[in-house]
């Protein structure tokens, strides 16, 4: 054909303005020809996702491909999803990622360094086993101060068996200790010694707790007998009262007491004889004897009437007249002056 026979536009219509003038062209490898439907080429081909795995499949490290993982940065508003939805997760602006765990199930945790901010109880169980402390104040063994010890308070109900070891030692009880039953002490068990000055390099202290036995350089002690302690005393009194007067006849206390055992007294006359007693602004009578003329009378003390010094503690014979005439009357106060 010659060249003169070719069209310009090799079309449907030969319409080269025609928006519908399509050119058509058939593509093959000789055995199959190239389809098209609706409008769109068939194609068979074979995708492959580098990153992408079948669920709960194998992965071999080195091997296969990962994708990177990105987060939300959200550390004020915090966006919740439905049940179903997918979601991207958060993390604050300095990339760490924001979670909430929750425990559940049991967890293994490993060794911990250091625990801070905790705030509640944590109660640790031995799970059948045992609890090994390595902490030089739990763990004292054979002394310690007060404290660095670890001390152990008995329940008043219990009904176990406690057992002590002095560990070479010595175990102080502070209060009173009942003991229910039979106990059995070996003469080795008592820390029992010679209380002698030789074997001890000390005398044997007898004391009332404020104060110690004195001993003499004699080897002698003093000794304070009651009823016949202090400094005997015989004070002796007179005087020649008119008829129907008196006179007295007065001991005032040296030491801290004054132990009255005995007041004799007499006159030319008829005569009456009161005994006062106690401090000198409030004396009180505590004897009345009378006697005729020319007589002598006495009154005993026995146990003896104590009169301390406290307010100028004083003993006083009131001898008054009964004669109806001047009469001499004679007295005498006896007892023992304590220090």
């Amino acid at each position: 054909m010659a060249d003169s026979a070719f069209k310009t536009q090799i079309s449907k219509d030969e319409n080269v303005n025609a928006v519908t003038n399509q050119l058509f062209v058939s593509l093959t490898d000789g055995t199959n020809g190239v389809t098209v439907t609706g409008n769109k080429l068939d194609v068979n081909a074979t995708v492959t996702q580098e990153n992408i795995f079948v669920d709960d499949s194998a992965f071999t490290v080195a091997v296969d491909n990962v994708g990177a993982v990105g987060f939300l940065a959200d550390e004020t508003t915090t966006d919740s999803v439905d049940e179903g939805d997918i979601g991207i997760a958060r993390m604050s602006l300095d990339r760490r990622i924001l979670t909430n765990s929750a425990q559940d199930g049991t967890w293994n945790i490993g060794t911990v360094t250091t625990l801070t901010g905790i705030t509640n109880d944590v109660n640790i169980a031995d799970g059948g086993n045992s609890i090994t402390i390595d902490n030089s104040t739990l763990a004292v063994v054979g002394g310690g101060t007060e404290a660095t010890a670890l001390r152990v308070t008995i329940a008043n109900d219990s009904t176990g068996v406690l057992s002590i070891d002095d560990n070479g030692g010595s175990i102080t009880v502070d209060g009173t200790v009942a003991i229910s039953g039979t106990v059995t002490v070996a003469a080795t068990d008592l820390d029992i010694r010679a209380l002698d000055h030789v074997t001890i390099g000390d005398s044997v202290r007898i004391g009332d707790g404020v104060e110690t036995l004195a001993v003499n350089a004699d080897g002698s002690i003093n000794v304070v007998i009651s009823g016949s302690a202090g400094t005997p005393v015989h004070d002796y009194g007179t005087g020649t009262p008119g008829a129907g007067a008196s006179v007295n006849n007065d001991y005032t206390v040296v030491g801290t007491t004054f132990e009255l055992t005995r007041v004799e007294w007499s006159g030319s006359g008829k005569m009456k004889v009161e005994i006062q007693s106690g401090p000198v602004a409030g004396l009180a009578t505590v004897a009345v004897g009378f006697t005729e003329k020319d007589t002598k009378d006495y009154i005993e003390f026995n146990p003896a009437l104590v009169v301390p010094v406290t307010g100028t503690g004083t003993v006083r014979v009131i001898m008054t007249n009964r004669q109806g005439a001047a009469t001499d009357v004679y007295s005498t106060i006896m007892g023992n002056d304590i220090a």
